[in-house]
């Protein structure tokens, strides 16, 4: 169970750069205290939060 309590990196499907979007703001909050990799995911590629936002993912990609 420590994968899933203690995990090396989160996928935020739906990351955006909207401010009022819940996507943003997990982003945010995750920055703020996760020491893991942050993996935002949105259908529109750019950056939030400094962060390379992908297009998709695969559980392959992520080390």
């Amino acid at each position: 169970m420590e994968f899933f309590f203690e995990p090396r990196g989160i996928a935020v499907v739906g990351a955006t750069t909207s401010k009022e979007k819940g996507g943003n703001i997990i982003v945010s909050n995750l920055k703020r205290g996760y020491q893991g990799q942050v993996y935002p995911v949105n259908p529109v590629t750019g950056k939030s939060k400094g962060l390379i936002v992908t297009l998709r993912f695969s559980m392959f990609q992520i080390p």
